[in-house]
């Protein structure tokens, strides 16, 4: 899901050169926010409730432990785009709410509530993309950063 947000995303900032790169990357992320807000609504009922961010372990947990390791995040995310792997570790980042290296039902208490700006108990949509548009804009910069650092180093001599 998220990969291929970041993955539309390059397109919009390397661009056609009369493109306010700014304006197209607020246009795009707009545009990406608004599909992860209905893809996030696991249930199919118009929100984003906090049995939407439980599906998540469901999805990931493949050893049916109640808890999403790393190896497990990495499989799932890897298999759908391997060259996103910042990203993939960013975000496996920011859902391991106490850095214990599982993603549990805690975590993901801690996430929802992050996202819930004004601490009513549910995320709205305003929530929900604020919090996304944030954490898409960081995380496509660290990919980007990334890839830059692998194009400009050379690669050492043996």
């Amino acid at each position: 899901m998220f990969q291929y947000a970041l993955l539309l995303l390059l397109p919009c900032v390397l661009g056609a050169p009369s493109t306010d790169p700014v304006i197209a990357w607020e246009h795009h992320v707009h545009q990406e926010t608004e599909k992860l807000w209905t893809e996030f609504d696991y249930n199919n009922d118009g929100k984003f409730g906090r049995d939407d961010v439980q599906k998540f372990i469901h999805d990931y947990d493949t050893n049916g432990d109640g808890e999403v390791t790393r190896d497990e995040f990495d499989f799932h995310w890897g298999v759908t785009e391997p060259t996103l792997n910042i990203v993939g570790h960013g975000l496996f980042l920011e859902y391991d709410d106490d850095q214990s290296g599982v993603v549990t039902s805690s975590d993901l208490d801690a996430l929802y509530n992050r996202m819930d700006q004004d601490d009513d108990g549910k995320v709205s949509k305003h929530e929900f993309k604020a919090y996304y548009k944030q954490l898409l804009t960081v995380l496509f910069i660290l990919q980007t950063q990334h890839i830059e650092n692998q194009v400009t180093t050379p690669a050492p001599s043996t």
